[in-house]
């Protein structure tokens, strides 16, 4: 068993450190290896990213990927972001916090899956080598950013979920660079979520050694992922999240029912 849990969290880890996603992952297998409820593994995980993000965020910032101006602007959005995702977990009951999270899972694993179908149709060129042309309007530019903050920062209060999973597509969909976008995210993300954990542990019960296991464990899979982004082709990380992402929300669906 220790095996099997050492083995998973690193997994995740590598899986965050490659692609920037992967985060909504970990609170399933909290509440899967540690037997803990959903609110609890929120914050478990939460504390565990703090670790996780920071040990990627220094592999990107030394590649120069990490903009600073674009992680100020997502933190603005952030903050109240964080507020609003924490007062909706606050008010909802374990039930339906855990069919949030089984729905959270299933519509990455189709959003995913659906991005992989488009490419094959209509083959594009590397993204993480077009110029970045940010969009005009209200999705586009510095609105994007905080935008895409404030998404992130209610799925991390709400679903403990660290935020790359919605600032990286938004940023993306925006203009940015992937690698930017992915670098940023993952910087902003070490702030996003100690507040989230630091709110959240005023209302949960927080075990700090699955948090350090989690951290640790997943902080050094998400090094050796950072380690490895630029040789691993993102279309082959896409389609493993996806599937893992598919399988556990049927885990929890199962696991809620039988």
């Amino acid at each position: 068993m220790i095996f099997v849990t050492v083995f998973f969290i690193i997994l995740a880890g590598v899986i965050i450190g490659v692609s920037g996603i992967g985060g909504f992952l970990f609170p399933p297998l909290a509440m899967s290896l540690f037997n803990i409820s959903a609110r609890e593994a929120i914050a478990t995980c939460l504390g565990g990213f703090i670790i996780l993000s920071s040990s990627a965020s220094i592999i990107y910032l030394r590649n120069g990927f990490v903009n600073k101006e674009y992680v100020y602007l997502i933190l603005i959005g952030a903050v109240p972001g964080v507020l609003a995702g924490l007062a909706i977990n606050i008010n909802i009951e374990e039930l339906y916090l855990r069919l949030s999270l089984a729905a959270l899972l299933l519509a990455a694993a189709i959003i995913l899956g659906a991005q992989e179908a488009k490419k094959k149709k209509k083959p594009l060129n590397s993204m993480l080598d077009v110029e970045e042309m940010p969009r005009l309007g209200f999705l586009g530019g510095k609105h994007a950013l905080v935008t895409a903050g404030a998404l992130g920062g209610i799925m991390a209060g709400f679903m403990g979920v660290g935020g790359p999973i919605v600032t990286i597509p938004f940023m993306v969909y925006a203009g940015y660079l992937p690698k930017v976008s992915v670098g940023s995210s993952m910087f902003s993300c070490i702030f996003i979520v100690t507040f989230a954990f630091l709110a959240h542990i005023s209302y949960t019960s927080v075990n700090f050694v699955y948090v350090l296991l989690l951290g640790g464990l997943g902080g050094f899979g998400t090094w050796g992922g950072a380690m490895l982004a630029g040789r691993v082709k993102q279309e082959s990380i896409r389609i493993v999240v996806a599937i893992v992402s598919l399988l556990s929300a049927v885990y929890i669906i199962y696991n809620l029912y039988y």
